[in-house]
């Protein structure tokens, strides 16, 4: 990728996220918005029974839905980059705010795959290390392009601790307990309630939308 200026400088190749898991994840996205939108017009087409109360409703819930996850990925397809550049690396979040660390600031590189749960697969990213033992970033490795990632590891300038086989989260806590905190080992408690509250909010729109459009 062409270089391009990071911040005030310059010198930096910035490298957007994308592999085909991201670009699976987008398509999927668009396809439930494009279903919203095709079942809110068959909604207000037909409005007048109760079936097509329904599909309205069930339409622009999903299509609401959708159309914010598009927007969710828009943003972070256009703010976060890492920047590449000679003993110098660094990322920009969601948010669009930037860190840089030289190569004095990164103690230790791990590429390792943790297990939140018995249910869930391992999520393998490279993980960079203060000399205090904190996480300073996680970079998942379906987001970025592998060669990508090679280029950033080696801007570091510290070698590449492959772990093949995944650990628990709870083990990855013991062994970087400044790294990983009691969150990490209830990732899926976490995930669960953040699905319940989803569902909920989703329901909310739906009788939302429902009292609205429909007579």
């Amino acid at each position: 990728m062409p270089e391009q200026t990071w911040g005030p400088l310059a010198g930096f190749k910035a490298v957007s996220p994308g592999t085909k898991s991201t670009r699976r994840t987008l398509a999927t996205v668009g396809a439930a918005t494009a279903i919203g939108a095709v079942l809110t017009l068959i909604g207000l087409a037909t409005r007048a029974g109760i079936a097509g109360g329904r599909t309205l409703s069930i339409g622009a819930t999903l299509l609401i839905t959708g159309v914010l996850g598009l927007i969710g990925m828009w943003l972070w397809l256009r703010n976060v980059r890492l920047a590449i550049g000679e003993g110098v690396v660094g990322y920009r979040d969601f948010f669009g705010r930037s860190r840089l660390w030289s190569r004095g600031d990164i103690d230790h590189v791990v590429s390792m795959a943790v297990s939140y749960g018995k249910s869930s697969q391992p999520q393998r990213a490279i993980y960079c290390f203060g000399h205090d033992g904190r996480r300073l970033l996680a970079l998942s490795v379906r987001a970025w392009p592998s060669d990508d990632l090679k280029d950033f590891v080696e801007a570091t300038g510290r070698p590449l601790d492959f772990r093949d086989a995944p650990i628990t989260a709870k083990d990855a806590r013991r062994e970087f307990p400044n790294a990983f905190g009691l969150g990490s080992q209830h990732v899926m408690l976490l995930t669960s309630l953040t699905m319940l509250g989803a569902v909920v909010l989703t329901v909310a729109g739906y009788v939302l939308v429902s009292k609205l459009l429909v007579k």
